[in-house]
């Protein structure tokens, strides 16, 4: 019995021996390529590092500033709910605020003819402000500033002033009342039951089309539309003498 299992224990050792010796036979070093690696680390889709962008100058601004504007609304509103119809409205009141200064520049740029300041139009013209316009309605020669315009071929400005003088007219005869915070429609709505609203409301779309659209006024233009302006002071005379 201890032979057999002398005898097996020699077997087994021989094959361990013999497999050793095989597998060091064929063994072969692993070896990497140094090209092909290099490849793979120049591409950027084996990149699995973790990028933390940069917080810039703005962006720190606008985090600031949002911190401040959620610490304004919780010390207004106290604590509230970021998905109720408080939270959505405070979410978008800045996007509104932003919408309606655009809106007022706008308006601004348009009412006070800043465009032909920026533009560069000639000094005279670009002086005619709204600021100056109760001054010309109330006090100065309007005739005289209309024969001054046309002297320098400046049909523009003197069709500004011809609808300043239809504005004194209406003004004075108690037909509208002046002020400077009006605006061209709310004087036509003032007079819509007079006979000559329609007129009215026709010379005032060609001021609003010369002045503020800011376009180039020839002789020609200025004749037709001077030819308007005068029918509407001779309606109006007409109207109120009957």
């Amino acid at each position: 019995m201890n032979y057999l299992k002398n005898t097996y224990t020699y077997f087994c050792t021989c094959i361990g021996f013999f497999a050793i010796c095989l597998s060091n036979l064929y063994a072969q070093e692993l070896r990497f390529d140094e090209d092909l690696l290099e490849k793979f680390k120049d591409n950027s889709d084996y990149d699995y590092s973790e990028y933390v962008p940069t917080e810039g100058i703005f962006s720190r601004f606008m985090t600031w500033l949002g911190r401040l504007y959620n610490q304004l609304m919780r010390a207004i509103f106290g604590e509230y709910d970021a998905g109720s119809f408080l939270g959505f409205i405070i979410k978008i009141l800045p996007y509104l605020i932003v919408v309606g200064v655009l809106i007022l520049i706008v308006y601004l740029f348009v009412k006070y003819n800043w465009g032909a300041r920026f533009f560069g139009e000639e000094k005279e013209e670009a002086s005619v402000t709204f600021s100056d316009e109760e001054e010309i309605i109330r006090n100065k020669d309007i005739d005289a500033l209309i024969e001054k315009a046309l002297a320098k071929y400046n049909y523009r400005l003197a069709i500004r002033y011809q609808y300043l003088k239809c504005l004194r007219i209406l003004d004075k005869e108690n037909k509208i009342i002046y002020e400077f915070s009006k605006t061209n429609q709310d004087y036509v709505d003032e007079i819509k039951n007079y006979p000559y609203a329609d007129l009215f409301g026709k010379i005032t779309y060609y001021y609003d089309y010369a002045w503020y659209g800011g376009f180039h006024i020839s002789l020609s233009q200025y004749q037709q539309v001077e030819v308007n302006f005068r029918s509407f002071v001779q309606q109006f005379k007409n109207a109120n003498h009957e």
